[in-house]
């Protein structure tokens, strides 16, 4: 079987460049703060702005849910707590619900995206309340069902011999996982929850960040959507070819 880069307890490296970045601006007295961030963030081959969004994330998960902090894994990516950030502005009961599983790893940045999502959107009563809250539920199980099958078979998404995931916070258009083998072949997977509810404007959408992908640096993309949804999602699969002349390469995920 194919091997995963495994994460191990400690905290992840961008919390770890956030923490000695904030300790150095509130111990330094020679340079301004401004000149202190860009030689820091220089000497660690960073981006001033990056290196604030890792010191902002870091006193985030600080002043909030410093009780999971020992939840950390060193593979648990910032992507995950940005978006955690997000929903707490959003919603900070639901984010509190959670948070320890953002921070170990286990609930993915595009799980977090979904729940965003529906807390954006207006809701207009009991029924629609039930579906929110089923589609919720269903999307998590998804997310997780894709992380599984990615570790159980990874040849079902073109992975063989080791591999990692991709740092991802260069790219313009992410893909909800990315990673890379050995022999540098890079792989997007796009995670999509679809049901008889979905309006077309949300297949369009999802359809376009695909082909986007396609169109970047990734060598193979790949849609992971829910079982069910297979035909939903193959009724667009001929304009797709007309479109964009390329396969749309779907995998059906069981939820579980």
């Amino acid at each position: 079987m194919a091997k995963r880069k495994e994460s191990k307890p400690g905290l992840p490296l961008w919390y770890d460049q956030g923490k000695a970045a904030q300790w150095q601006l509130e111990n330094s007295k020679e340079l301004s703060i401004a000149n202190h961030l860009a030689v820091y963030a220089e000497n660690n081959g960073l981006s001033v702005r990056m290196l604030k969004r890792y010191v902002a994330l870091k006193e985030f998960v600080d002043e909030n849910f410093h009780q999971h902090i020992g939840k950390f894994t060193d593979q648990t990516p910032y992507s995950s707590i940005e978006e955690l950030l997000k929903l707490h502005k959003l919603n900070p009961a639901k984010a509190a619900q959670i948070a320890e599983s953002v921070i170990s790893g286990q609930t993915i940045a595009a799980g977090v995206k979904h729940l965003i999502e529906l807390e954006t959107k207006d809701s207009g009563g009991r029924n629609v309340d039930n579906t929110r809250s089923e589609a919720r539920k269903a999307a998590f199980q998804l997310q997780h069902a894709v992380v599984n099958h990615v570790n159980k078979h990874p040849a079902d998404f073109g992975l063989s011999g080791t591999w990692k995931e991709i740092d991802l916070s260069g790219l313009s258009i992410k893909p909800d996982l990315g990673f890379e083998t050995a022999k540098g072949k890079r792989v997007a997977i796009e995670i999509r929850y679809f049901s008889m509810n979905s309006s077309t404007a949300f297949f369009h959408q999802a359809l376009t960040k695909y082909a986007w992908l396609q169109m970047s640096f990734f060598d193979e993309v790949y849609l992971a959507v829910n079982q069910d949804a297979v035909d939903l999602v193959g009724v667009y699969e001929k304009d797709f070819r007309t479109w964009t002349g390329k396969k749309l390469n779907i995998l059906a995920i069981p939820l579980v």
